[in-house]
């Protein structure tokens, strides 16, 4: 499990607890971030579940296969380009 799905600046959390289970070749977890900003954390809340498993190949392989669901509440993203975050309107002139 990781701390954040997709945004590295809440990658991490200060105040959070972790479970992990593995069941053969099958394996879940679920994590749950409580405090807020007080903390030092980048959300006022936030849970994952994940799961998985893995699969025998052909040969010596494994397909290995996980599902992540993420929710965060009031999470603090930096855009290190705020230009690309406003829409960008062009008026092209009628052909006459």
């Amino acid at each position: 499990m990781n701390g954040r799905v997709g945004n590295t600046e809440g990658a991490r959390y200060s105040t959070s607890l972790k479970y992990r289970v593995n069941l053969g070749r099958f394996r879940a977890a679920a994590l749950w971030q409580f405090g807020g900003y007080g903390q030092n954390n980048a959300a006022n809340g936030a849970y994952q579940l994940q799961a998985g498993g893995d699969i025998p190949t052909s040969g010596k392989g494994v397909l290995s296969i996980d599902a992540i669901y993420s929710c965060v509440k009031d999470r603090l993203v930096a855009h290190s380009c705020p230009r690309l975050a406003r829409p960008h309107v062009r008026s092209w002139p009628k052909p006459t």
